[in-house]
């Protein structure tokens, strides 16, 4: 009899199981698909450039709703892929400094190299700034020469004539300020074309940042470019 009803709970304990699995529940940790947030999932990005006298590409980067120990980045490819590409980095550091730099992302899983005017221009930074919430950094792009490749294998250099797929990416930066992967949602190759010789707007996430008054922040950002 005890046989009996040990099977009969048995029995009873497979049906339950089977009846909660089918309901969406599980007693145990399995991966539903549902992709979760990154930290920096609701940052937003403006970048505008103008081209003026002398050559000069005076690029305007605006960050909103960056958070310390995080790095937000434009890149420039001739096709919508991520790498490899010119890329240009803001990080927001701990203690609320901000710098800008340049790199080149070879791609193939490689980490993004320091980059200087053998990949095309001179990059010199004017600004790096927290100012009002708002993560601020201006560089100009200039004295670009006719160089040619030397390497096939090396990535095009810097063009202000050239049409380029604006790359936006936003991640962390690990303990020691270098950046980590970017997030899951965080990144994004636009169709748009754009180039350095002549006057650009770049946007990226702006709604999602919980910008309530687009235009006005807008506004905000072109009077800094003004200053």
């Amino acid at each position: 009899m005890k046989y009996i009803i040990t099977i009969l709970c048995l029995l009873v304990l497979v049906q339950t199981g089977i009846s909660l699995r089918h309901k969406g529940f599980s007693t145990g940790h399995r991966n539903t698909g549902t992709k979760l947030a990154s930290p920096t999932g609701n940052v937003g990005v403006n970048v505008t450039w103008t081209f003026e006298l002398g050559n000069i590409t005076r690029i305007h980067m605006a960050i909103y709703k960056m958070q310390p120990a995080q790095w937000a980045a434009i890149g420039l490819n001739r096709n919508q892929s991520m790498a490899p590409s010119h890329v240009f980095v803001c990080r927001r550091l701990v203690n609320d400094t901000v710098d800008v730099n340049r790199y080149m992302n070879p791609g193939r899983h490689l980490h993004p190299v320091p980059a200087g005017i053998a990949q095309g221009g001179v990059f010199t930074v004017e600004k790096a700034t927290f100012d009002a919430g708002v993560v601020i950094c201006q560089f100009t792009l200039s004295n670009f020469s006719t160089t040619q490749m030397t390497n096939l294998n090396d990535p095009p250099i810097l063009s202000q004539s050239t049409p380029y797929h604006p790359l936006v990416a936003v991640g962390a930066l690990n303990a020691t300020s270098n950046m980590k992967e970017h997030g899951i949602d965080s990144h994004k190759a636009l169709p748009q074309l754009v180039q350095l010789n002549r006057t650009e707007v770049i946007t990226y996430h702006l709604e999602s940042s919980k910008v309530h008054d687009k235009s006005k922040f807008l506004k905000v950002l072109n009077d800094k470019m003004a200053m």
